[in-house]
C-alpha cells in the first residue's frame, strides 16, 4: 500500500514539473492548435508584443537567444496549458494521421479517383485523404516538417467548412486555400514567438 502511495506521488511529481515547462517548439498537438485557430479567423496564441521578433532586433537581442522555450509570457503560457499531457490522436482536433502508406490513406470506394487526388497535389510534397472527417496524409521525398504543418493547416480548413468526405474538387479547394492562407500564418506564427524550426509532427 505504502509502494503504491509512493508511485502515484511520484507520477503526480512528474506531471506537475511537466506541466510547468513551456516549449515554443511545435508538435501535433500545439499545431492542430494554432492552424485550428488561424482558419477559424482567431488571433494565434504567443507572446506579448513585448516579445516579438521587431522588439527583440530594437533591444539588439539575439533572435534565436530571445525566442527560447523558457516561461514564455501569457497566451503562449495559455497555449501550452490548452494542450492536453496524454491526448490520443482522435483527441487532436482537426484528426490527422500523418506518415501513412498509400494503400492504408487511399479510400476503397470505386467512386473515388486515387490517382485524381495524388495529381491534385502533383506541385506539393504531400497528398491528404479526408474521409470520415479525418485525415490520412501520404509523405512523398522530401517531405518537411514545415509541409506537414501545411497539410494541418489544410485539414483545420476542412474540418471548418464541415466536409466529412472531401472529393477532388475539395481537396482541390481546400488545397488552393491553404497556398494563399498558409504562408500568411507562418507569418503570424514566427511573430508570435512559435519556432518553426522545431516542429516535430
Amino acid at each position: 500500500m505504502q509502494q503504491a502511495a509512493l508511485a502515484v506521488s511520484h507520477v503526480w511529481l512528474r506531471y506537475a514539473s511537466l506541466k510547468t515547462l513551456r516549449f515554443s517548439g511545435l508538435n501535433q498537438k500545439r499545431a492542430c492548435l494554432l492552424v485550428t485557430q488561424d482558419v477559424a479567423g482567431g488571433d494565434l496564441p504567443g507572446e506579448h508584443s513585448s516579445h516579438s521578433k521587431s522588439a527583440c532586433h530594437a533591444q539588439n537581442l539575439n533572435f534565436a537567444l530571445c525566442m527560447t522555450p523558457v516561461l514564455f509570457a501569457t497566451d503562449v503560457e495559455a497555449a501550452n496549458l490548452a494542450e492536453p499531457m496524454l491526448p490520443t490522436r482522435e483527441q487532436s482536433s482537426p484528426n490527422v494521421l500523418i506518415g501513412c502508406r498509400l494503400l492504408e490513406a487511399a479510400p476503397t470506394d470505386p467512386e473515388t479517383s486515387v490517382m485524381g487526388t495524388i495529381d491534385v497535389y502533383k506541385e506539393d510534397n504531400y497528398v491528404m485523404f479526408w474521409r470520415g472527417s479525418m485525415g490520412r496524409v501520404v509523405l512523398k521525398e522530401g517531405c518537411t516538417d514545415v509541409d506537414k504543418l501545411k497539410a494541418l493547416w489544410q485539414a483545420a480548413y476542412l474540418q471548418h467548412k464541415g466536409i466529412t468526405d472531401a472529393g477532388e474538387a475539395e481537396l482541390k479547394e481546400s488545397l488552393d486555400a491553404a497556398n494563399r492562407g498558409f504562408p500568411e500564418f507562418t507569418t503570424k506564427a514566427l511573430d508570435k514567438g512559435w519556432n518553426l524550426n522545431d516542429i516535430i509532427i
